[in-house]
């Protein structure tokens, strides 16, 4: 079962799963999908040809594996081409895309991102230390072990950093627009607060979405493929490079570098091969766990690393496993789901990619074409995604509802008569 072939046949599964959109919509212009292609490459690719992962489990898991991906990665391509040629999303473009209401959007996203950097400031202060200068800087980063916050610490640390992710894209763009070193200044200042917290994800994602429309604008979209590459390949080994825990890579090529900064397939069949010594079914506890805040049993992060372990995970330094939506819908409603909830995540995609494709086709502003990125990336894949919720999501759309709400006030007049 396990060849060479069948490699390749997960490779593009795993593929497809993020990079559906690009195949439905091939524009220059589909920047989150063009990201992905970085990610892939780092992370199944390389790891699995390159380099030739090493599976732990036998024919039987391996088995299971192939059959759940490529399965899931047919009907959820299917479910995105259907959901993009049946809905025009209409009334949610012209919802997004008010230029009437731009400068108010502008406004208030400025001032969230003011909030965030020195609320963030505040809440170094408060717990009393920074994750880049601690002793131990991977426990610092996921708030392990002796840097365990309580509970109303923790609030503070992921609303900032949250509304930080939110925002540091829109500032950017106001700087591509204005050229006013004010926004400068606040872009450098989120991004500071991501390097401080040794979050490289959010911090990468957000300058490479605005520098995609940059490229995308001057019709440069290969080059900005292979600075996405480039990107990623970099940010596997992210750790390496600034000598934090470097003895979790190997460092033999710089092909198992990167392999050993995204384990993703390796972790995805170890998870597999635990599960099945016990498969109990979730009935979609985990679709929603991740919405109650802590380490709940059913969180996708705390769940992927129990099952069938007895690790603790108020000690383990990771955010925890990075499942394909196929094996969540496998775990929750067995081989029925996948095809099933996969094709429903499909329509939903199909259904955000269009209002995508009617929002970018305007070519306006910098910051309204950002804006309607960051609405896809944040909102559309909280639906697109509904196997792995989280309520950081909801504070993501909270945030970006208060910037596009127009409050409405009602005076009451009364008139005297005689």
């Amino acid at each position: 079962m396990h060849s060479l072939i069948n490699d390749i046949i997960i490779i593009l599964s795993l593929t497809i799963l993020y990079l559906a959109p690009l195949v439905i919509w091939a524009n220059r212009y589909n920047i989150p999908a063009i990201v992905s292609i970085g990610f892939c490459i780092t992370a199944y690719a390389i790891p699995a040809l390159a380099v030739g992962s090493q599976y732990s489990a036998g024919e039987i898991v391996f088995s299971h594996y192939f059959h759940i991906l490529w399965i899931g990665a047919v009907f959820y391509l299917l479910g995105t081409f259907i959901g993009f040629k049946t809905t025009k999303a209409r009334w949610l473009t012209h919802k997004i895309n008010n230029p009437a209401k731009e400068a108010r959007r502008i406004n208030r996203a400025t001032y969230f991102a003011i909030f965030s950097a020195i609320g963030m400031v505040i809440t170094y202060g408060m717990v009393g230390f920074i994750p880049i200068f601690s002793s131990n800087q991977f426990a610092a980063k996921f708030l392990r072990g002796a840097y365990q916050l309580n509970t109303f610490e923790n609030s503070l640390w992921r609303l900032f950093t949250t509304i930080a992710t939110i925002t540091l894209p829109l500032m950017i763009a106001m700087w591509l627009d204005t050229k006013k070193v004010f926004y400068m200044v606040i872009s450098l200042a989120l991004t500071c607060i991501f390097v401080l917290n040794l979050t490289r994800g959010p911090m990468a994602y957000s300058l490479l979405i605005v520098f995609g429309l940059f490229m995308a604008r001057k019709n440069l979209s290969w080059l900005y493929v292979i600075i996405v590459v480039f990107a990623y390949g970099l940010g596997s080994a992210f750790y390496l490079v600034f000598g934090i825990n470097s003895s979790f890579y190997d460092s033999s090529t710089i092909f198992t570098v990167i392999a050993s900064g995204a384990p993703d397939i390796k972790d995805q069949i170890d998870f597999l091969n635990r599960y099945l010594q016990n498969p109990e079914l979730t009935y979609g506890k985990t679709f929603i766990g991740g919405l109650v805040p802590g380490r709940h049993e059913w969180n996708p992060s705390v769940w992927s690393m129990t099952v069938g372990s007895s690790v603790d995970v108020t000690e383990v330094l990771s955010g925890g496993l990075r499942l394909p939506n196929p094996l969540m819908a496998y775990t929750a409603f067995g081989m029925w789901g996948v095809p099933t909830l996969l094709l429903m995540s499909g329509l939903i995609s199909g259904f955000f990619l269009r209002f995508l494709k009617n929002s970018l086709s305007a070519r306006s502003s910098y910051f309204a074409m950002t804006f309607s990125l960051v609405f896809y990336i944040y909102i559309g894949t909280f639906f697109i995604n509904f196997f792995t919720m989280s309520y950081l999501d909801l504070v993501a759309m909270a945030t970006l509802f208060l910037i596009i709400y127009t409050f409405r006030t009602t005076q009451k007049l009364t008139t005297n008569s005689a």
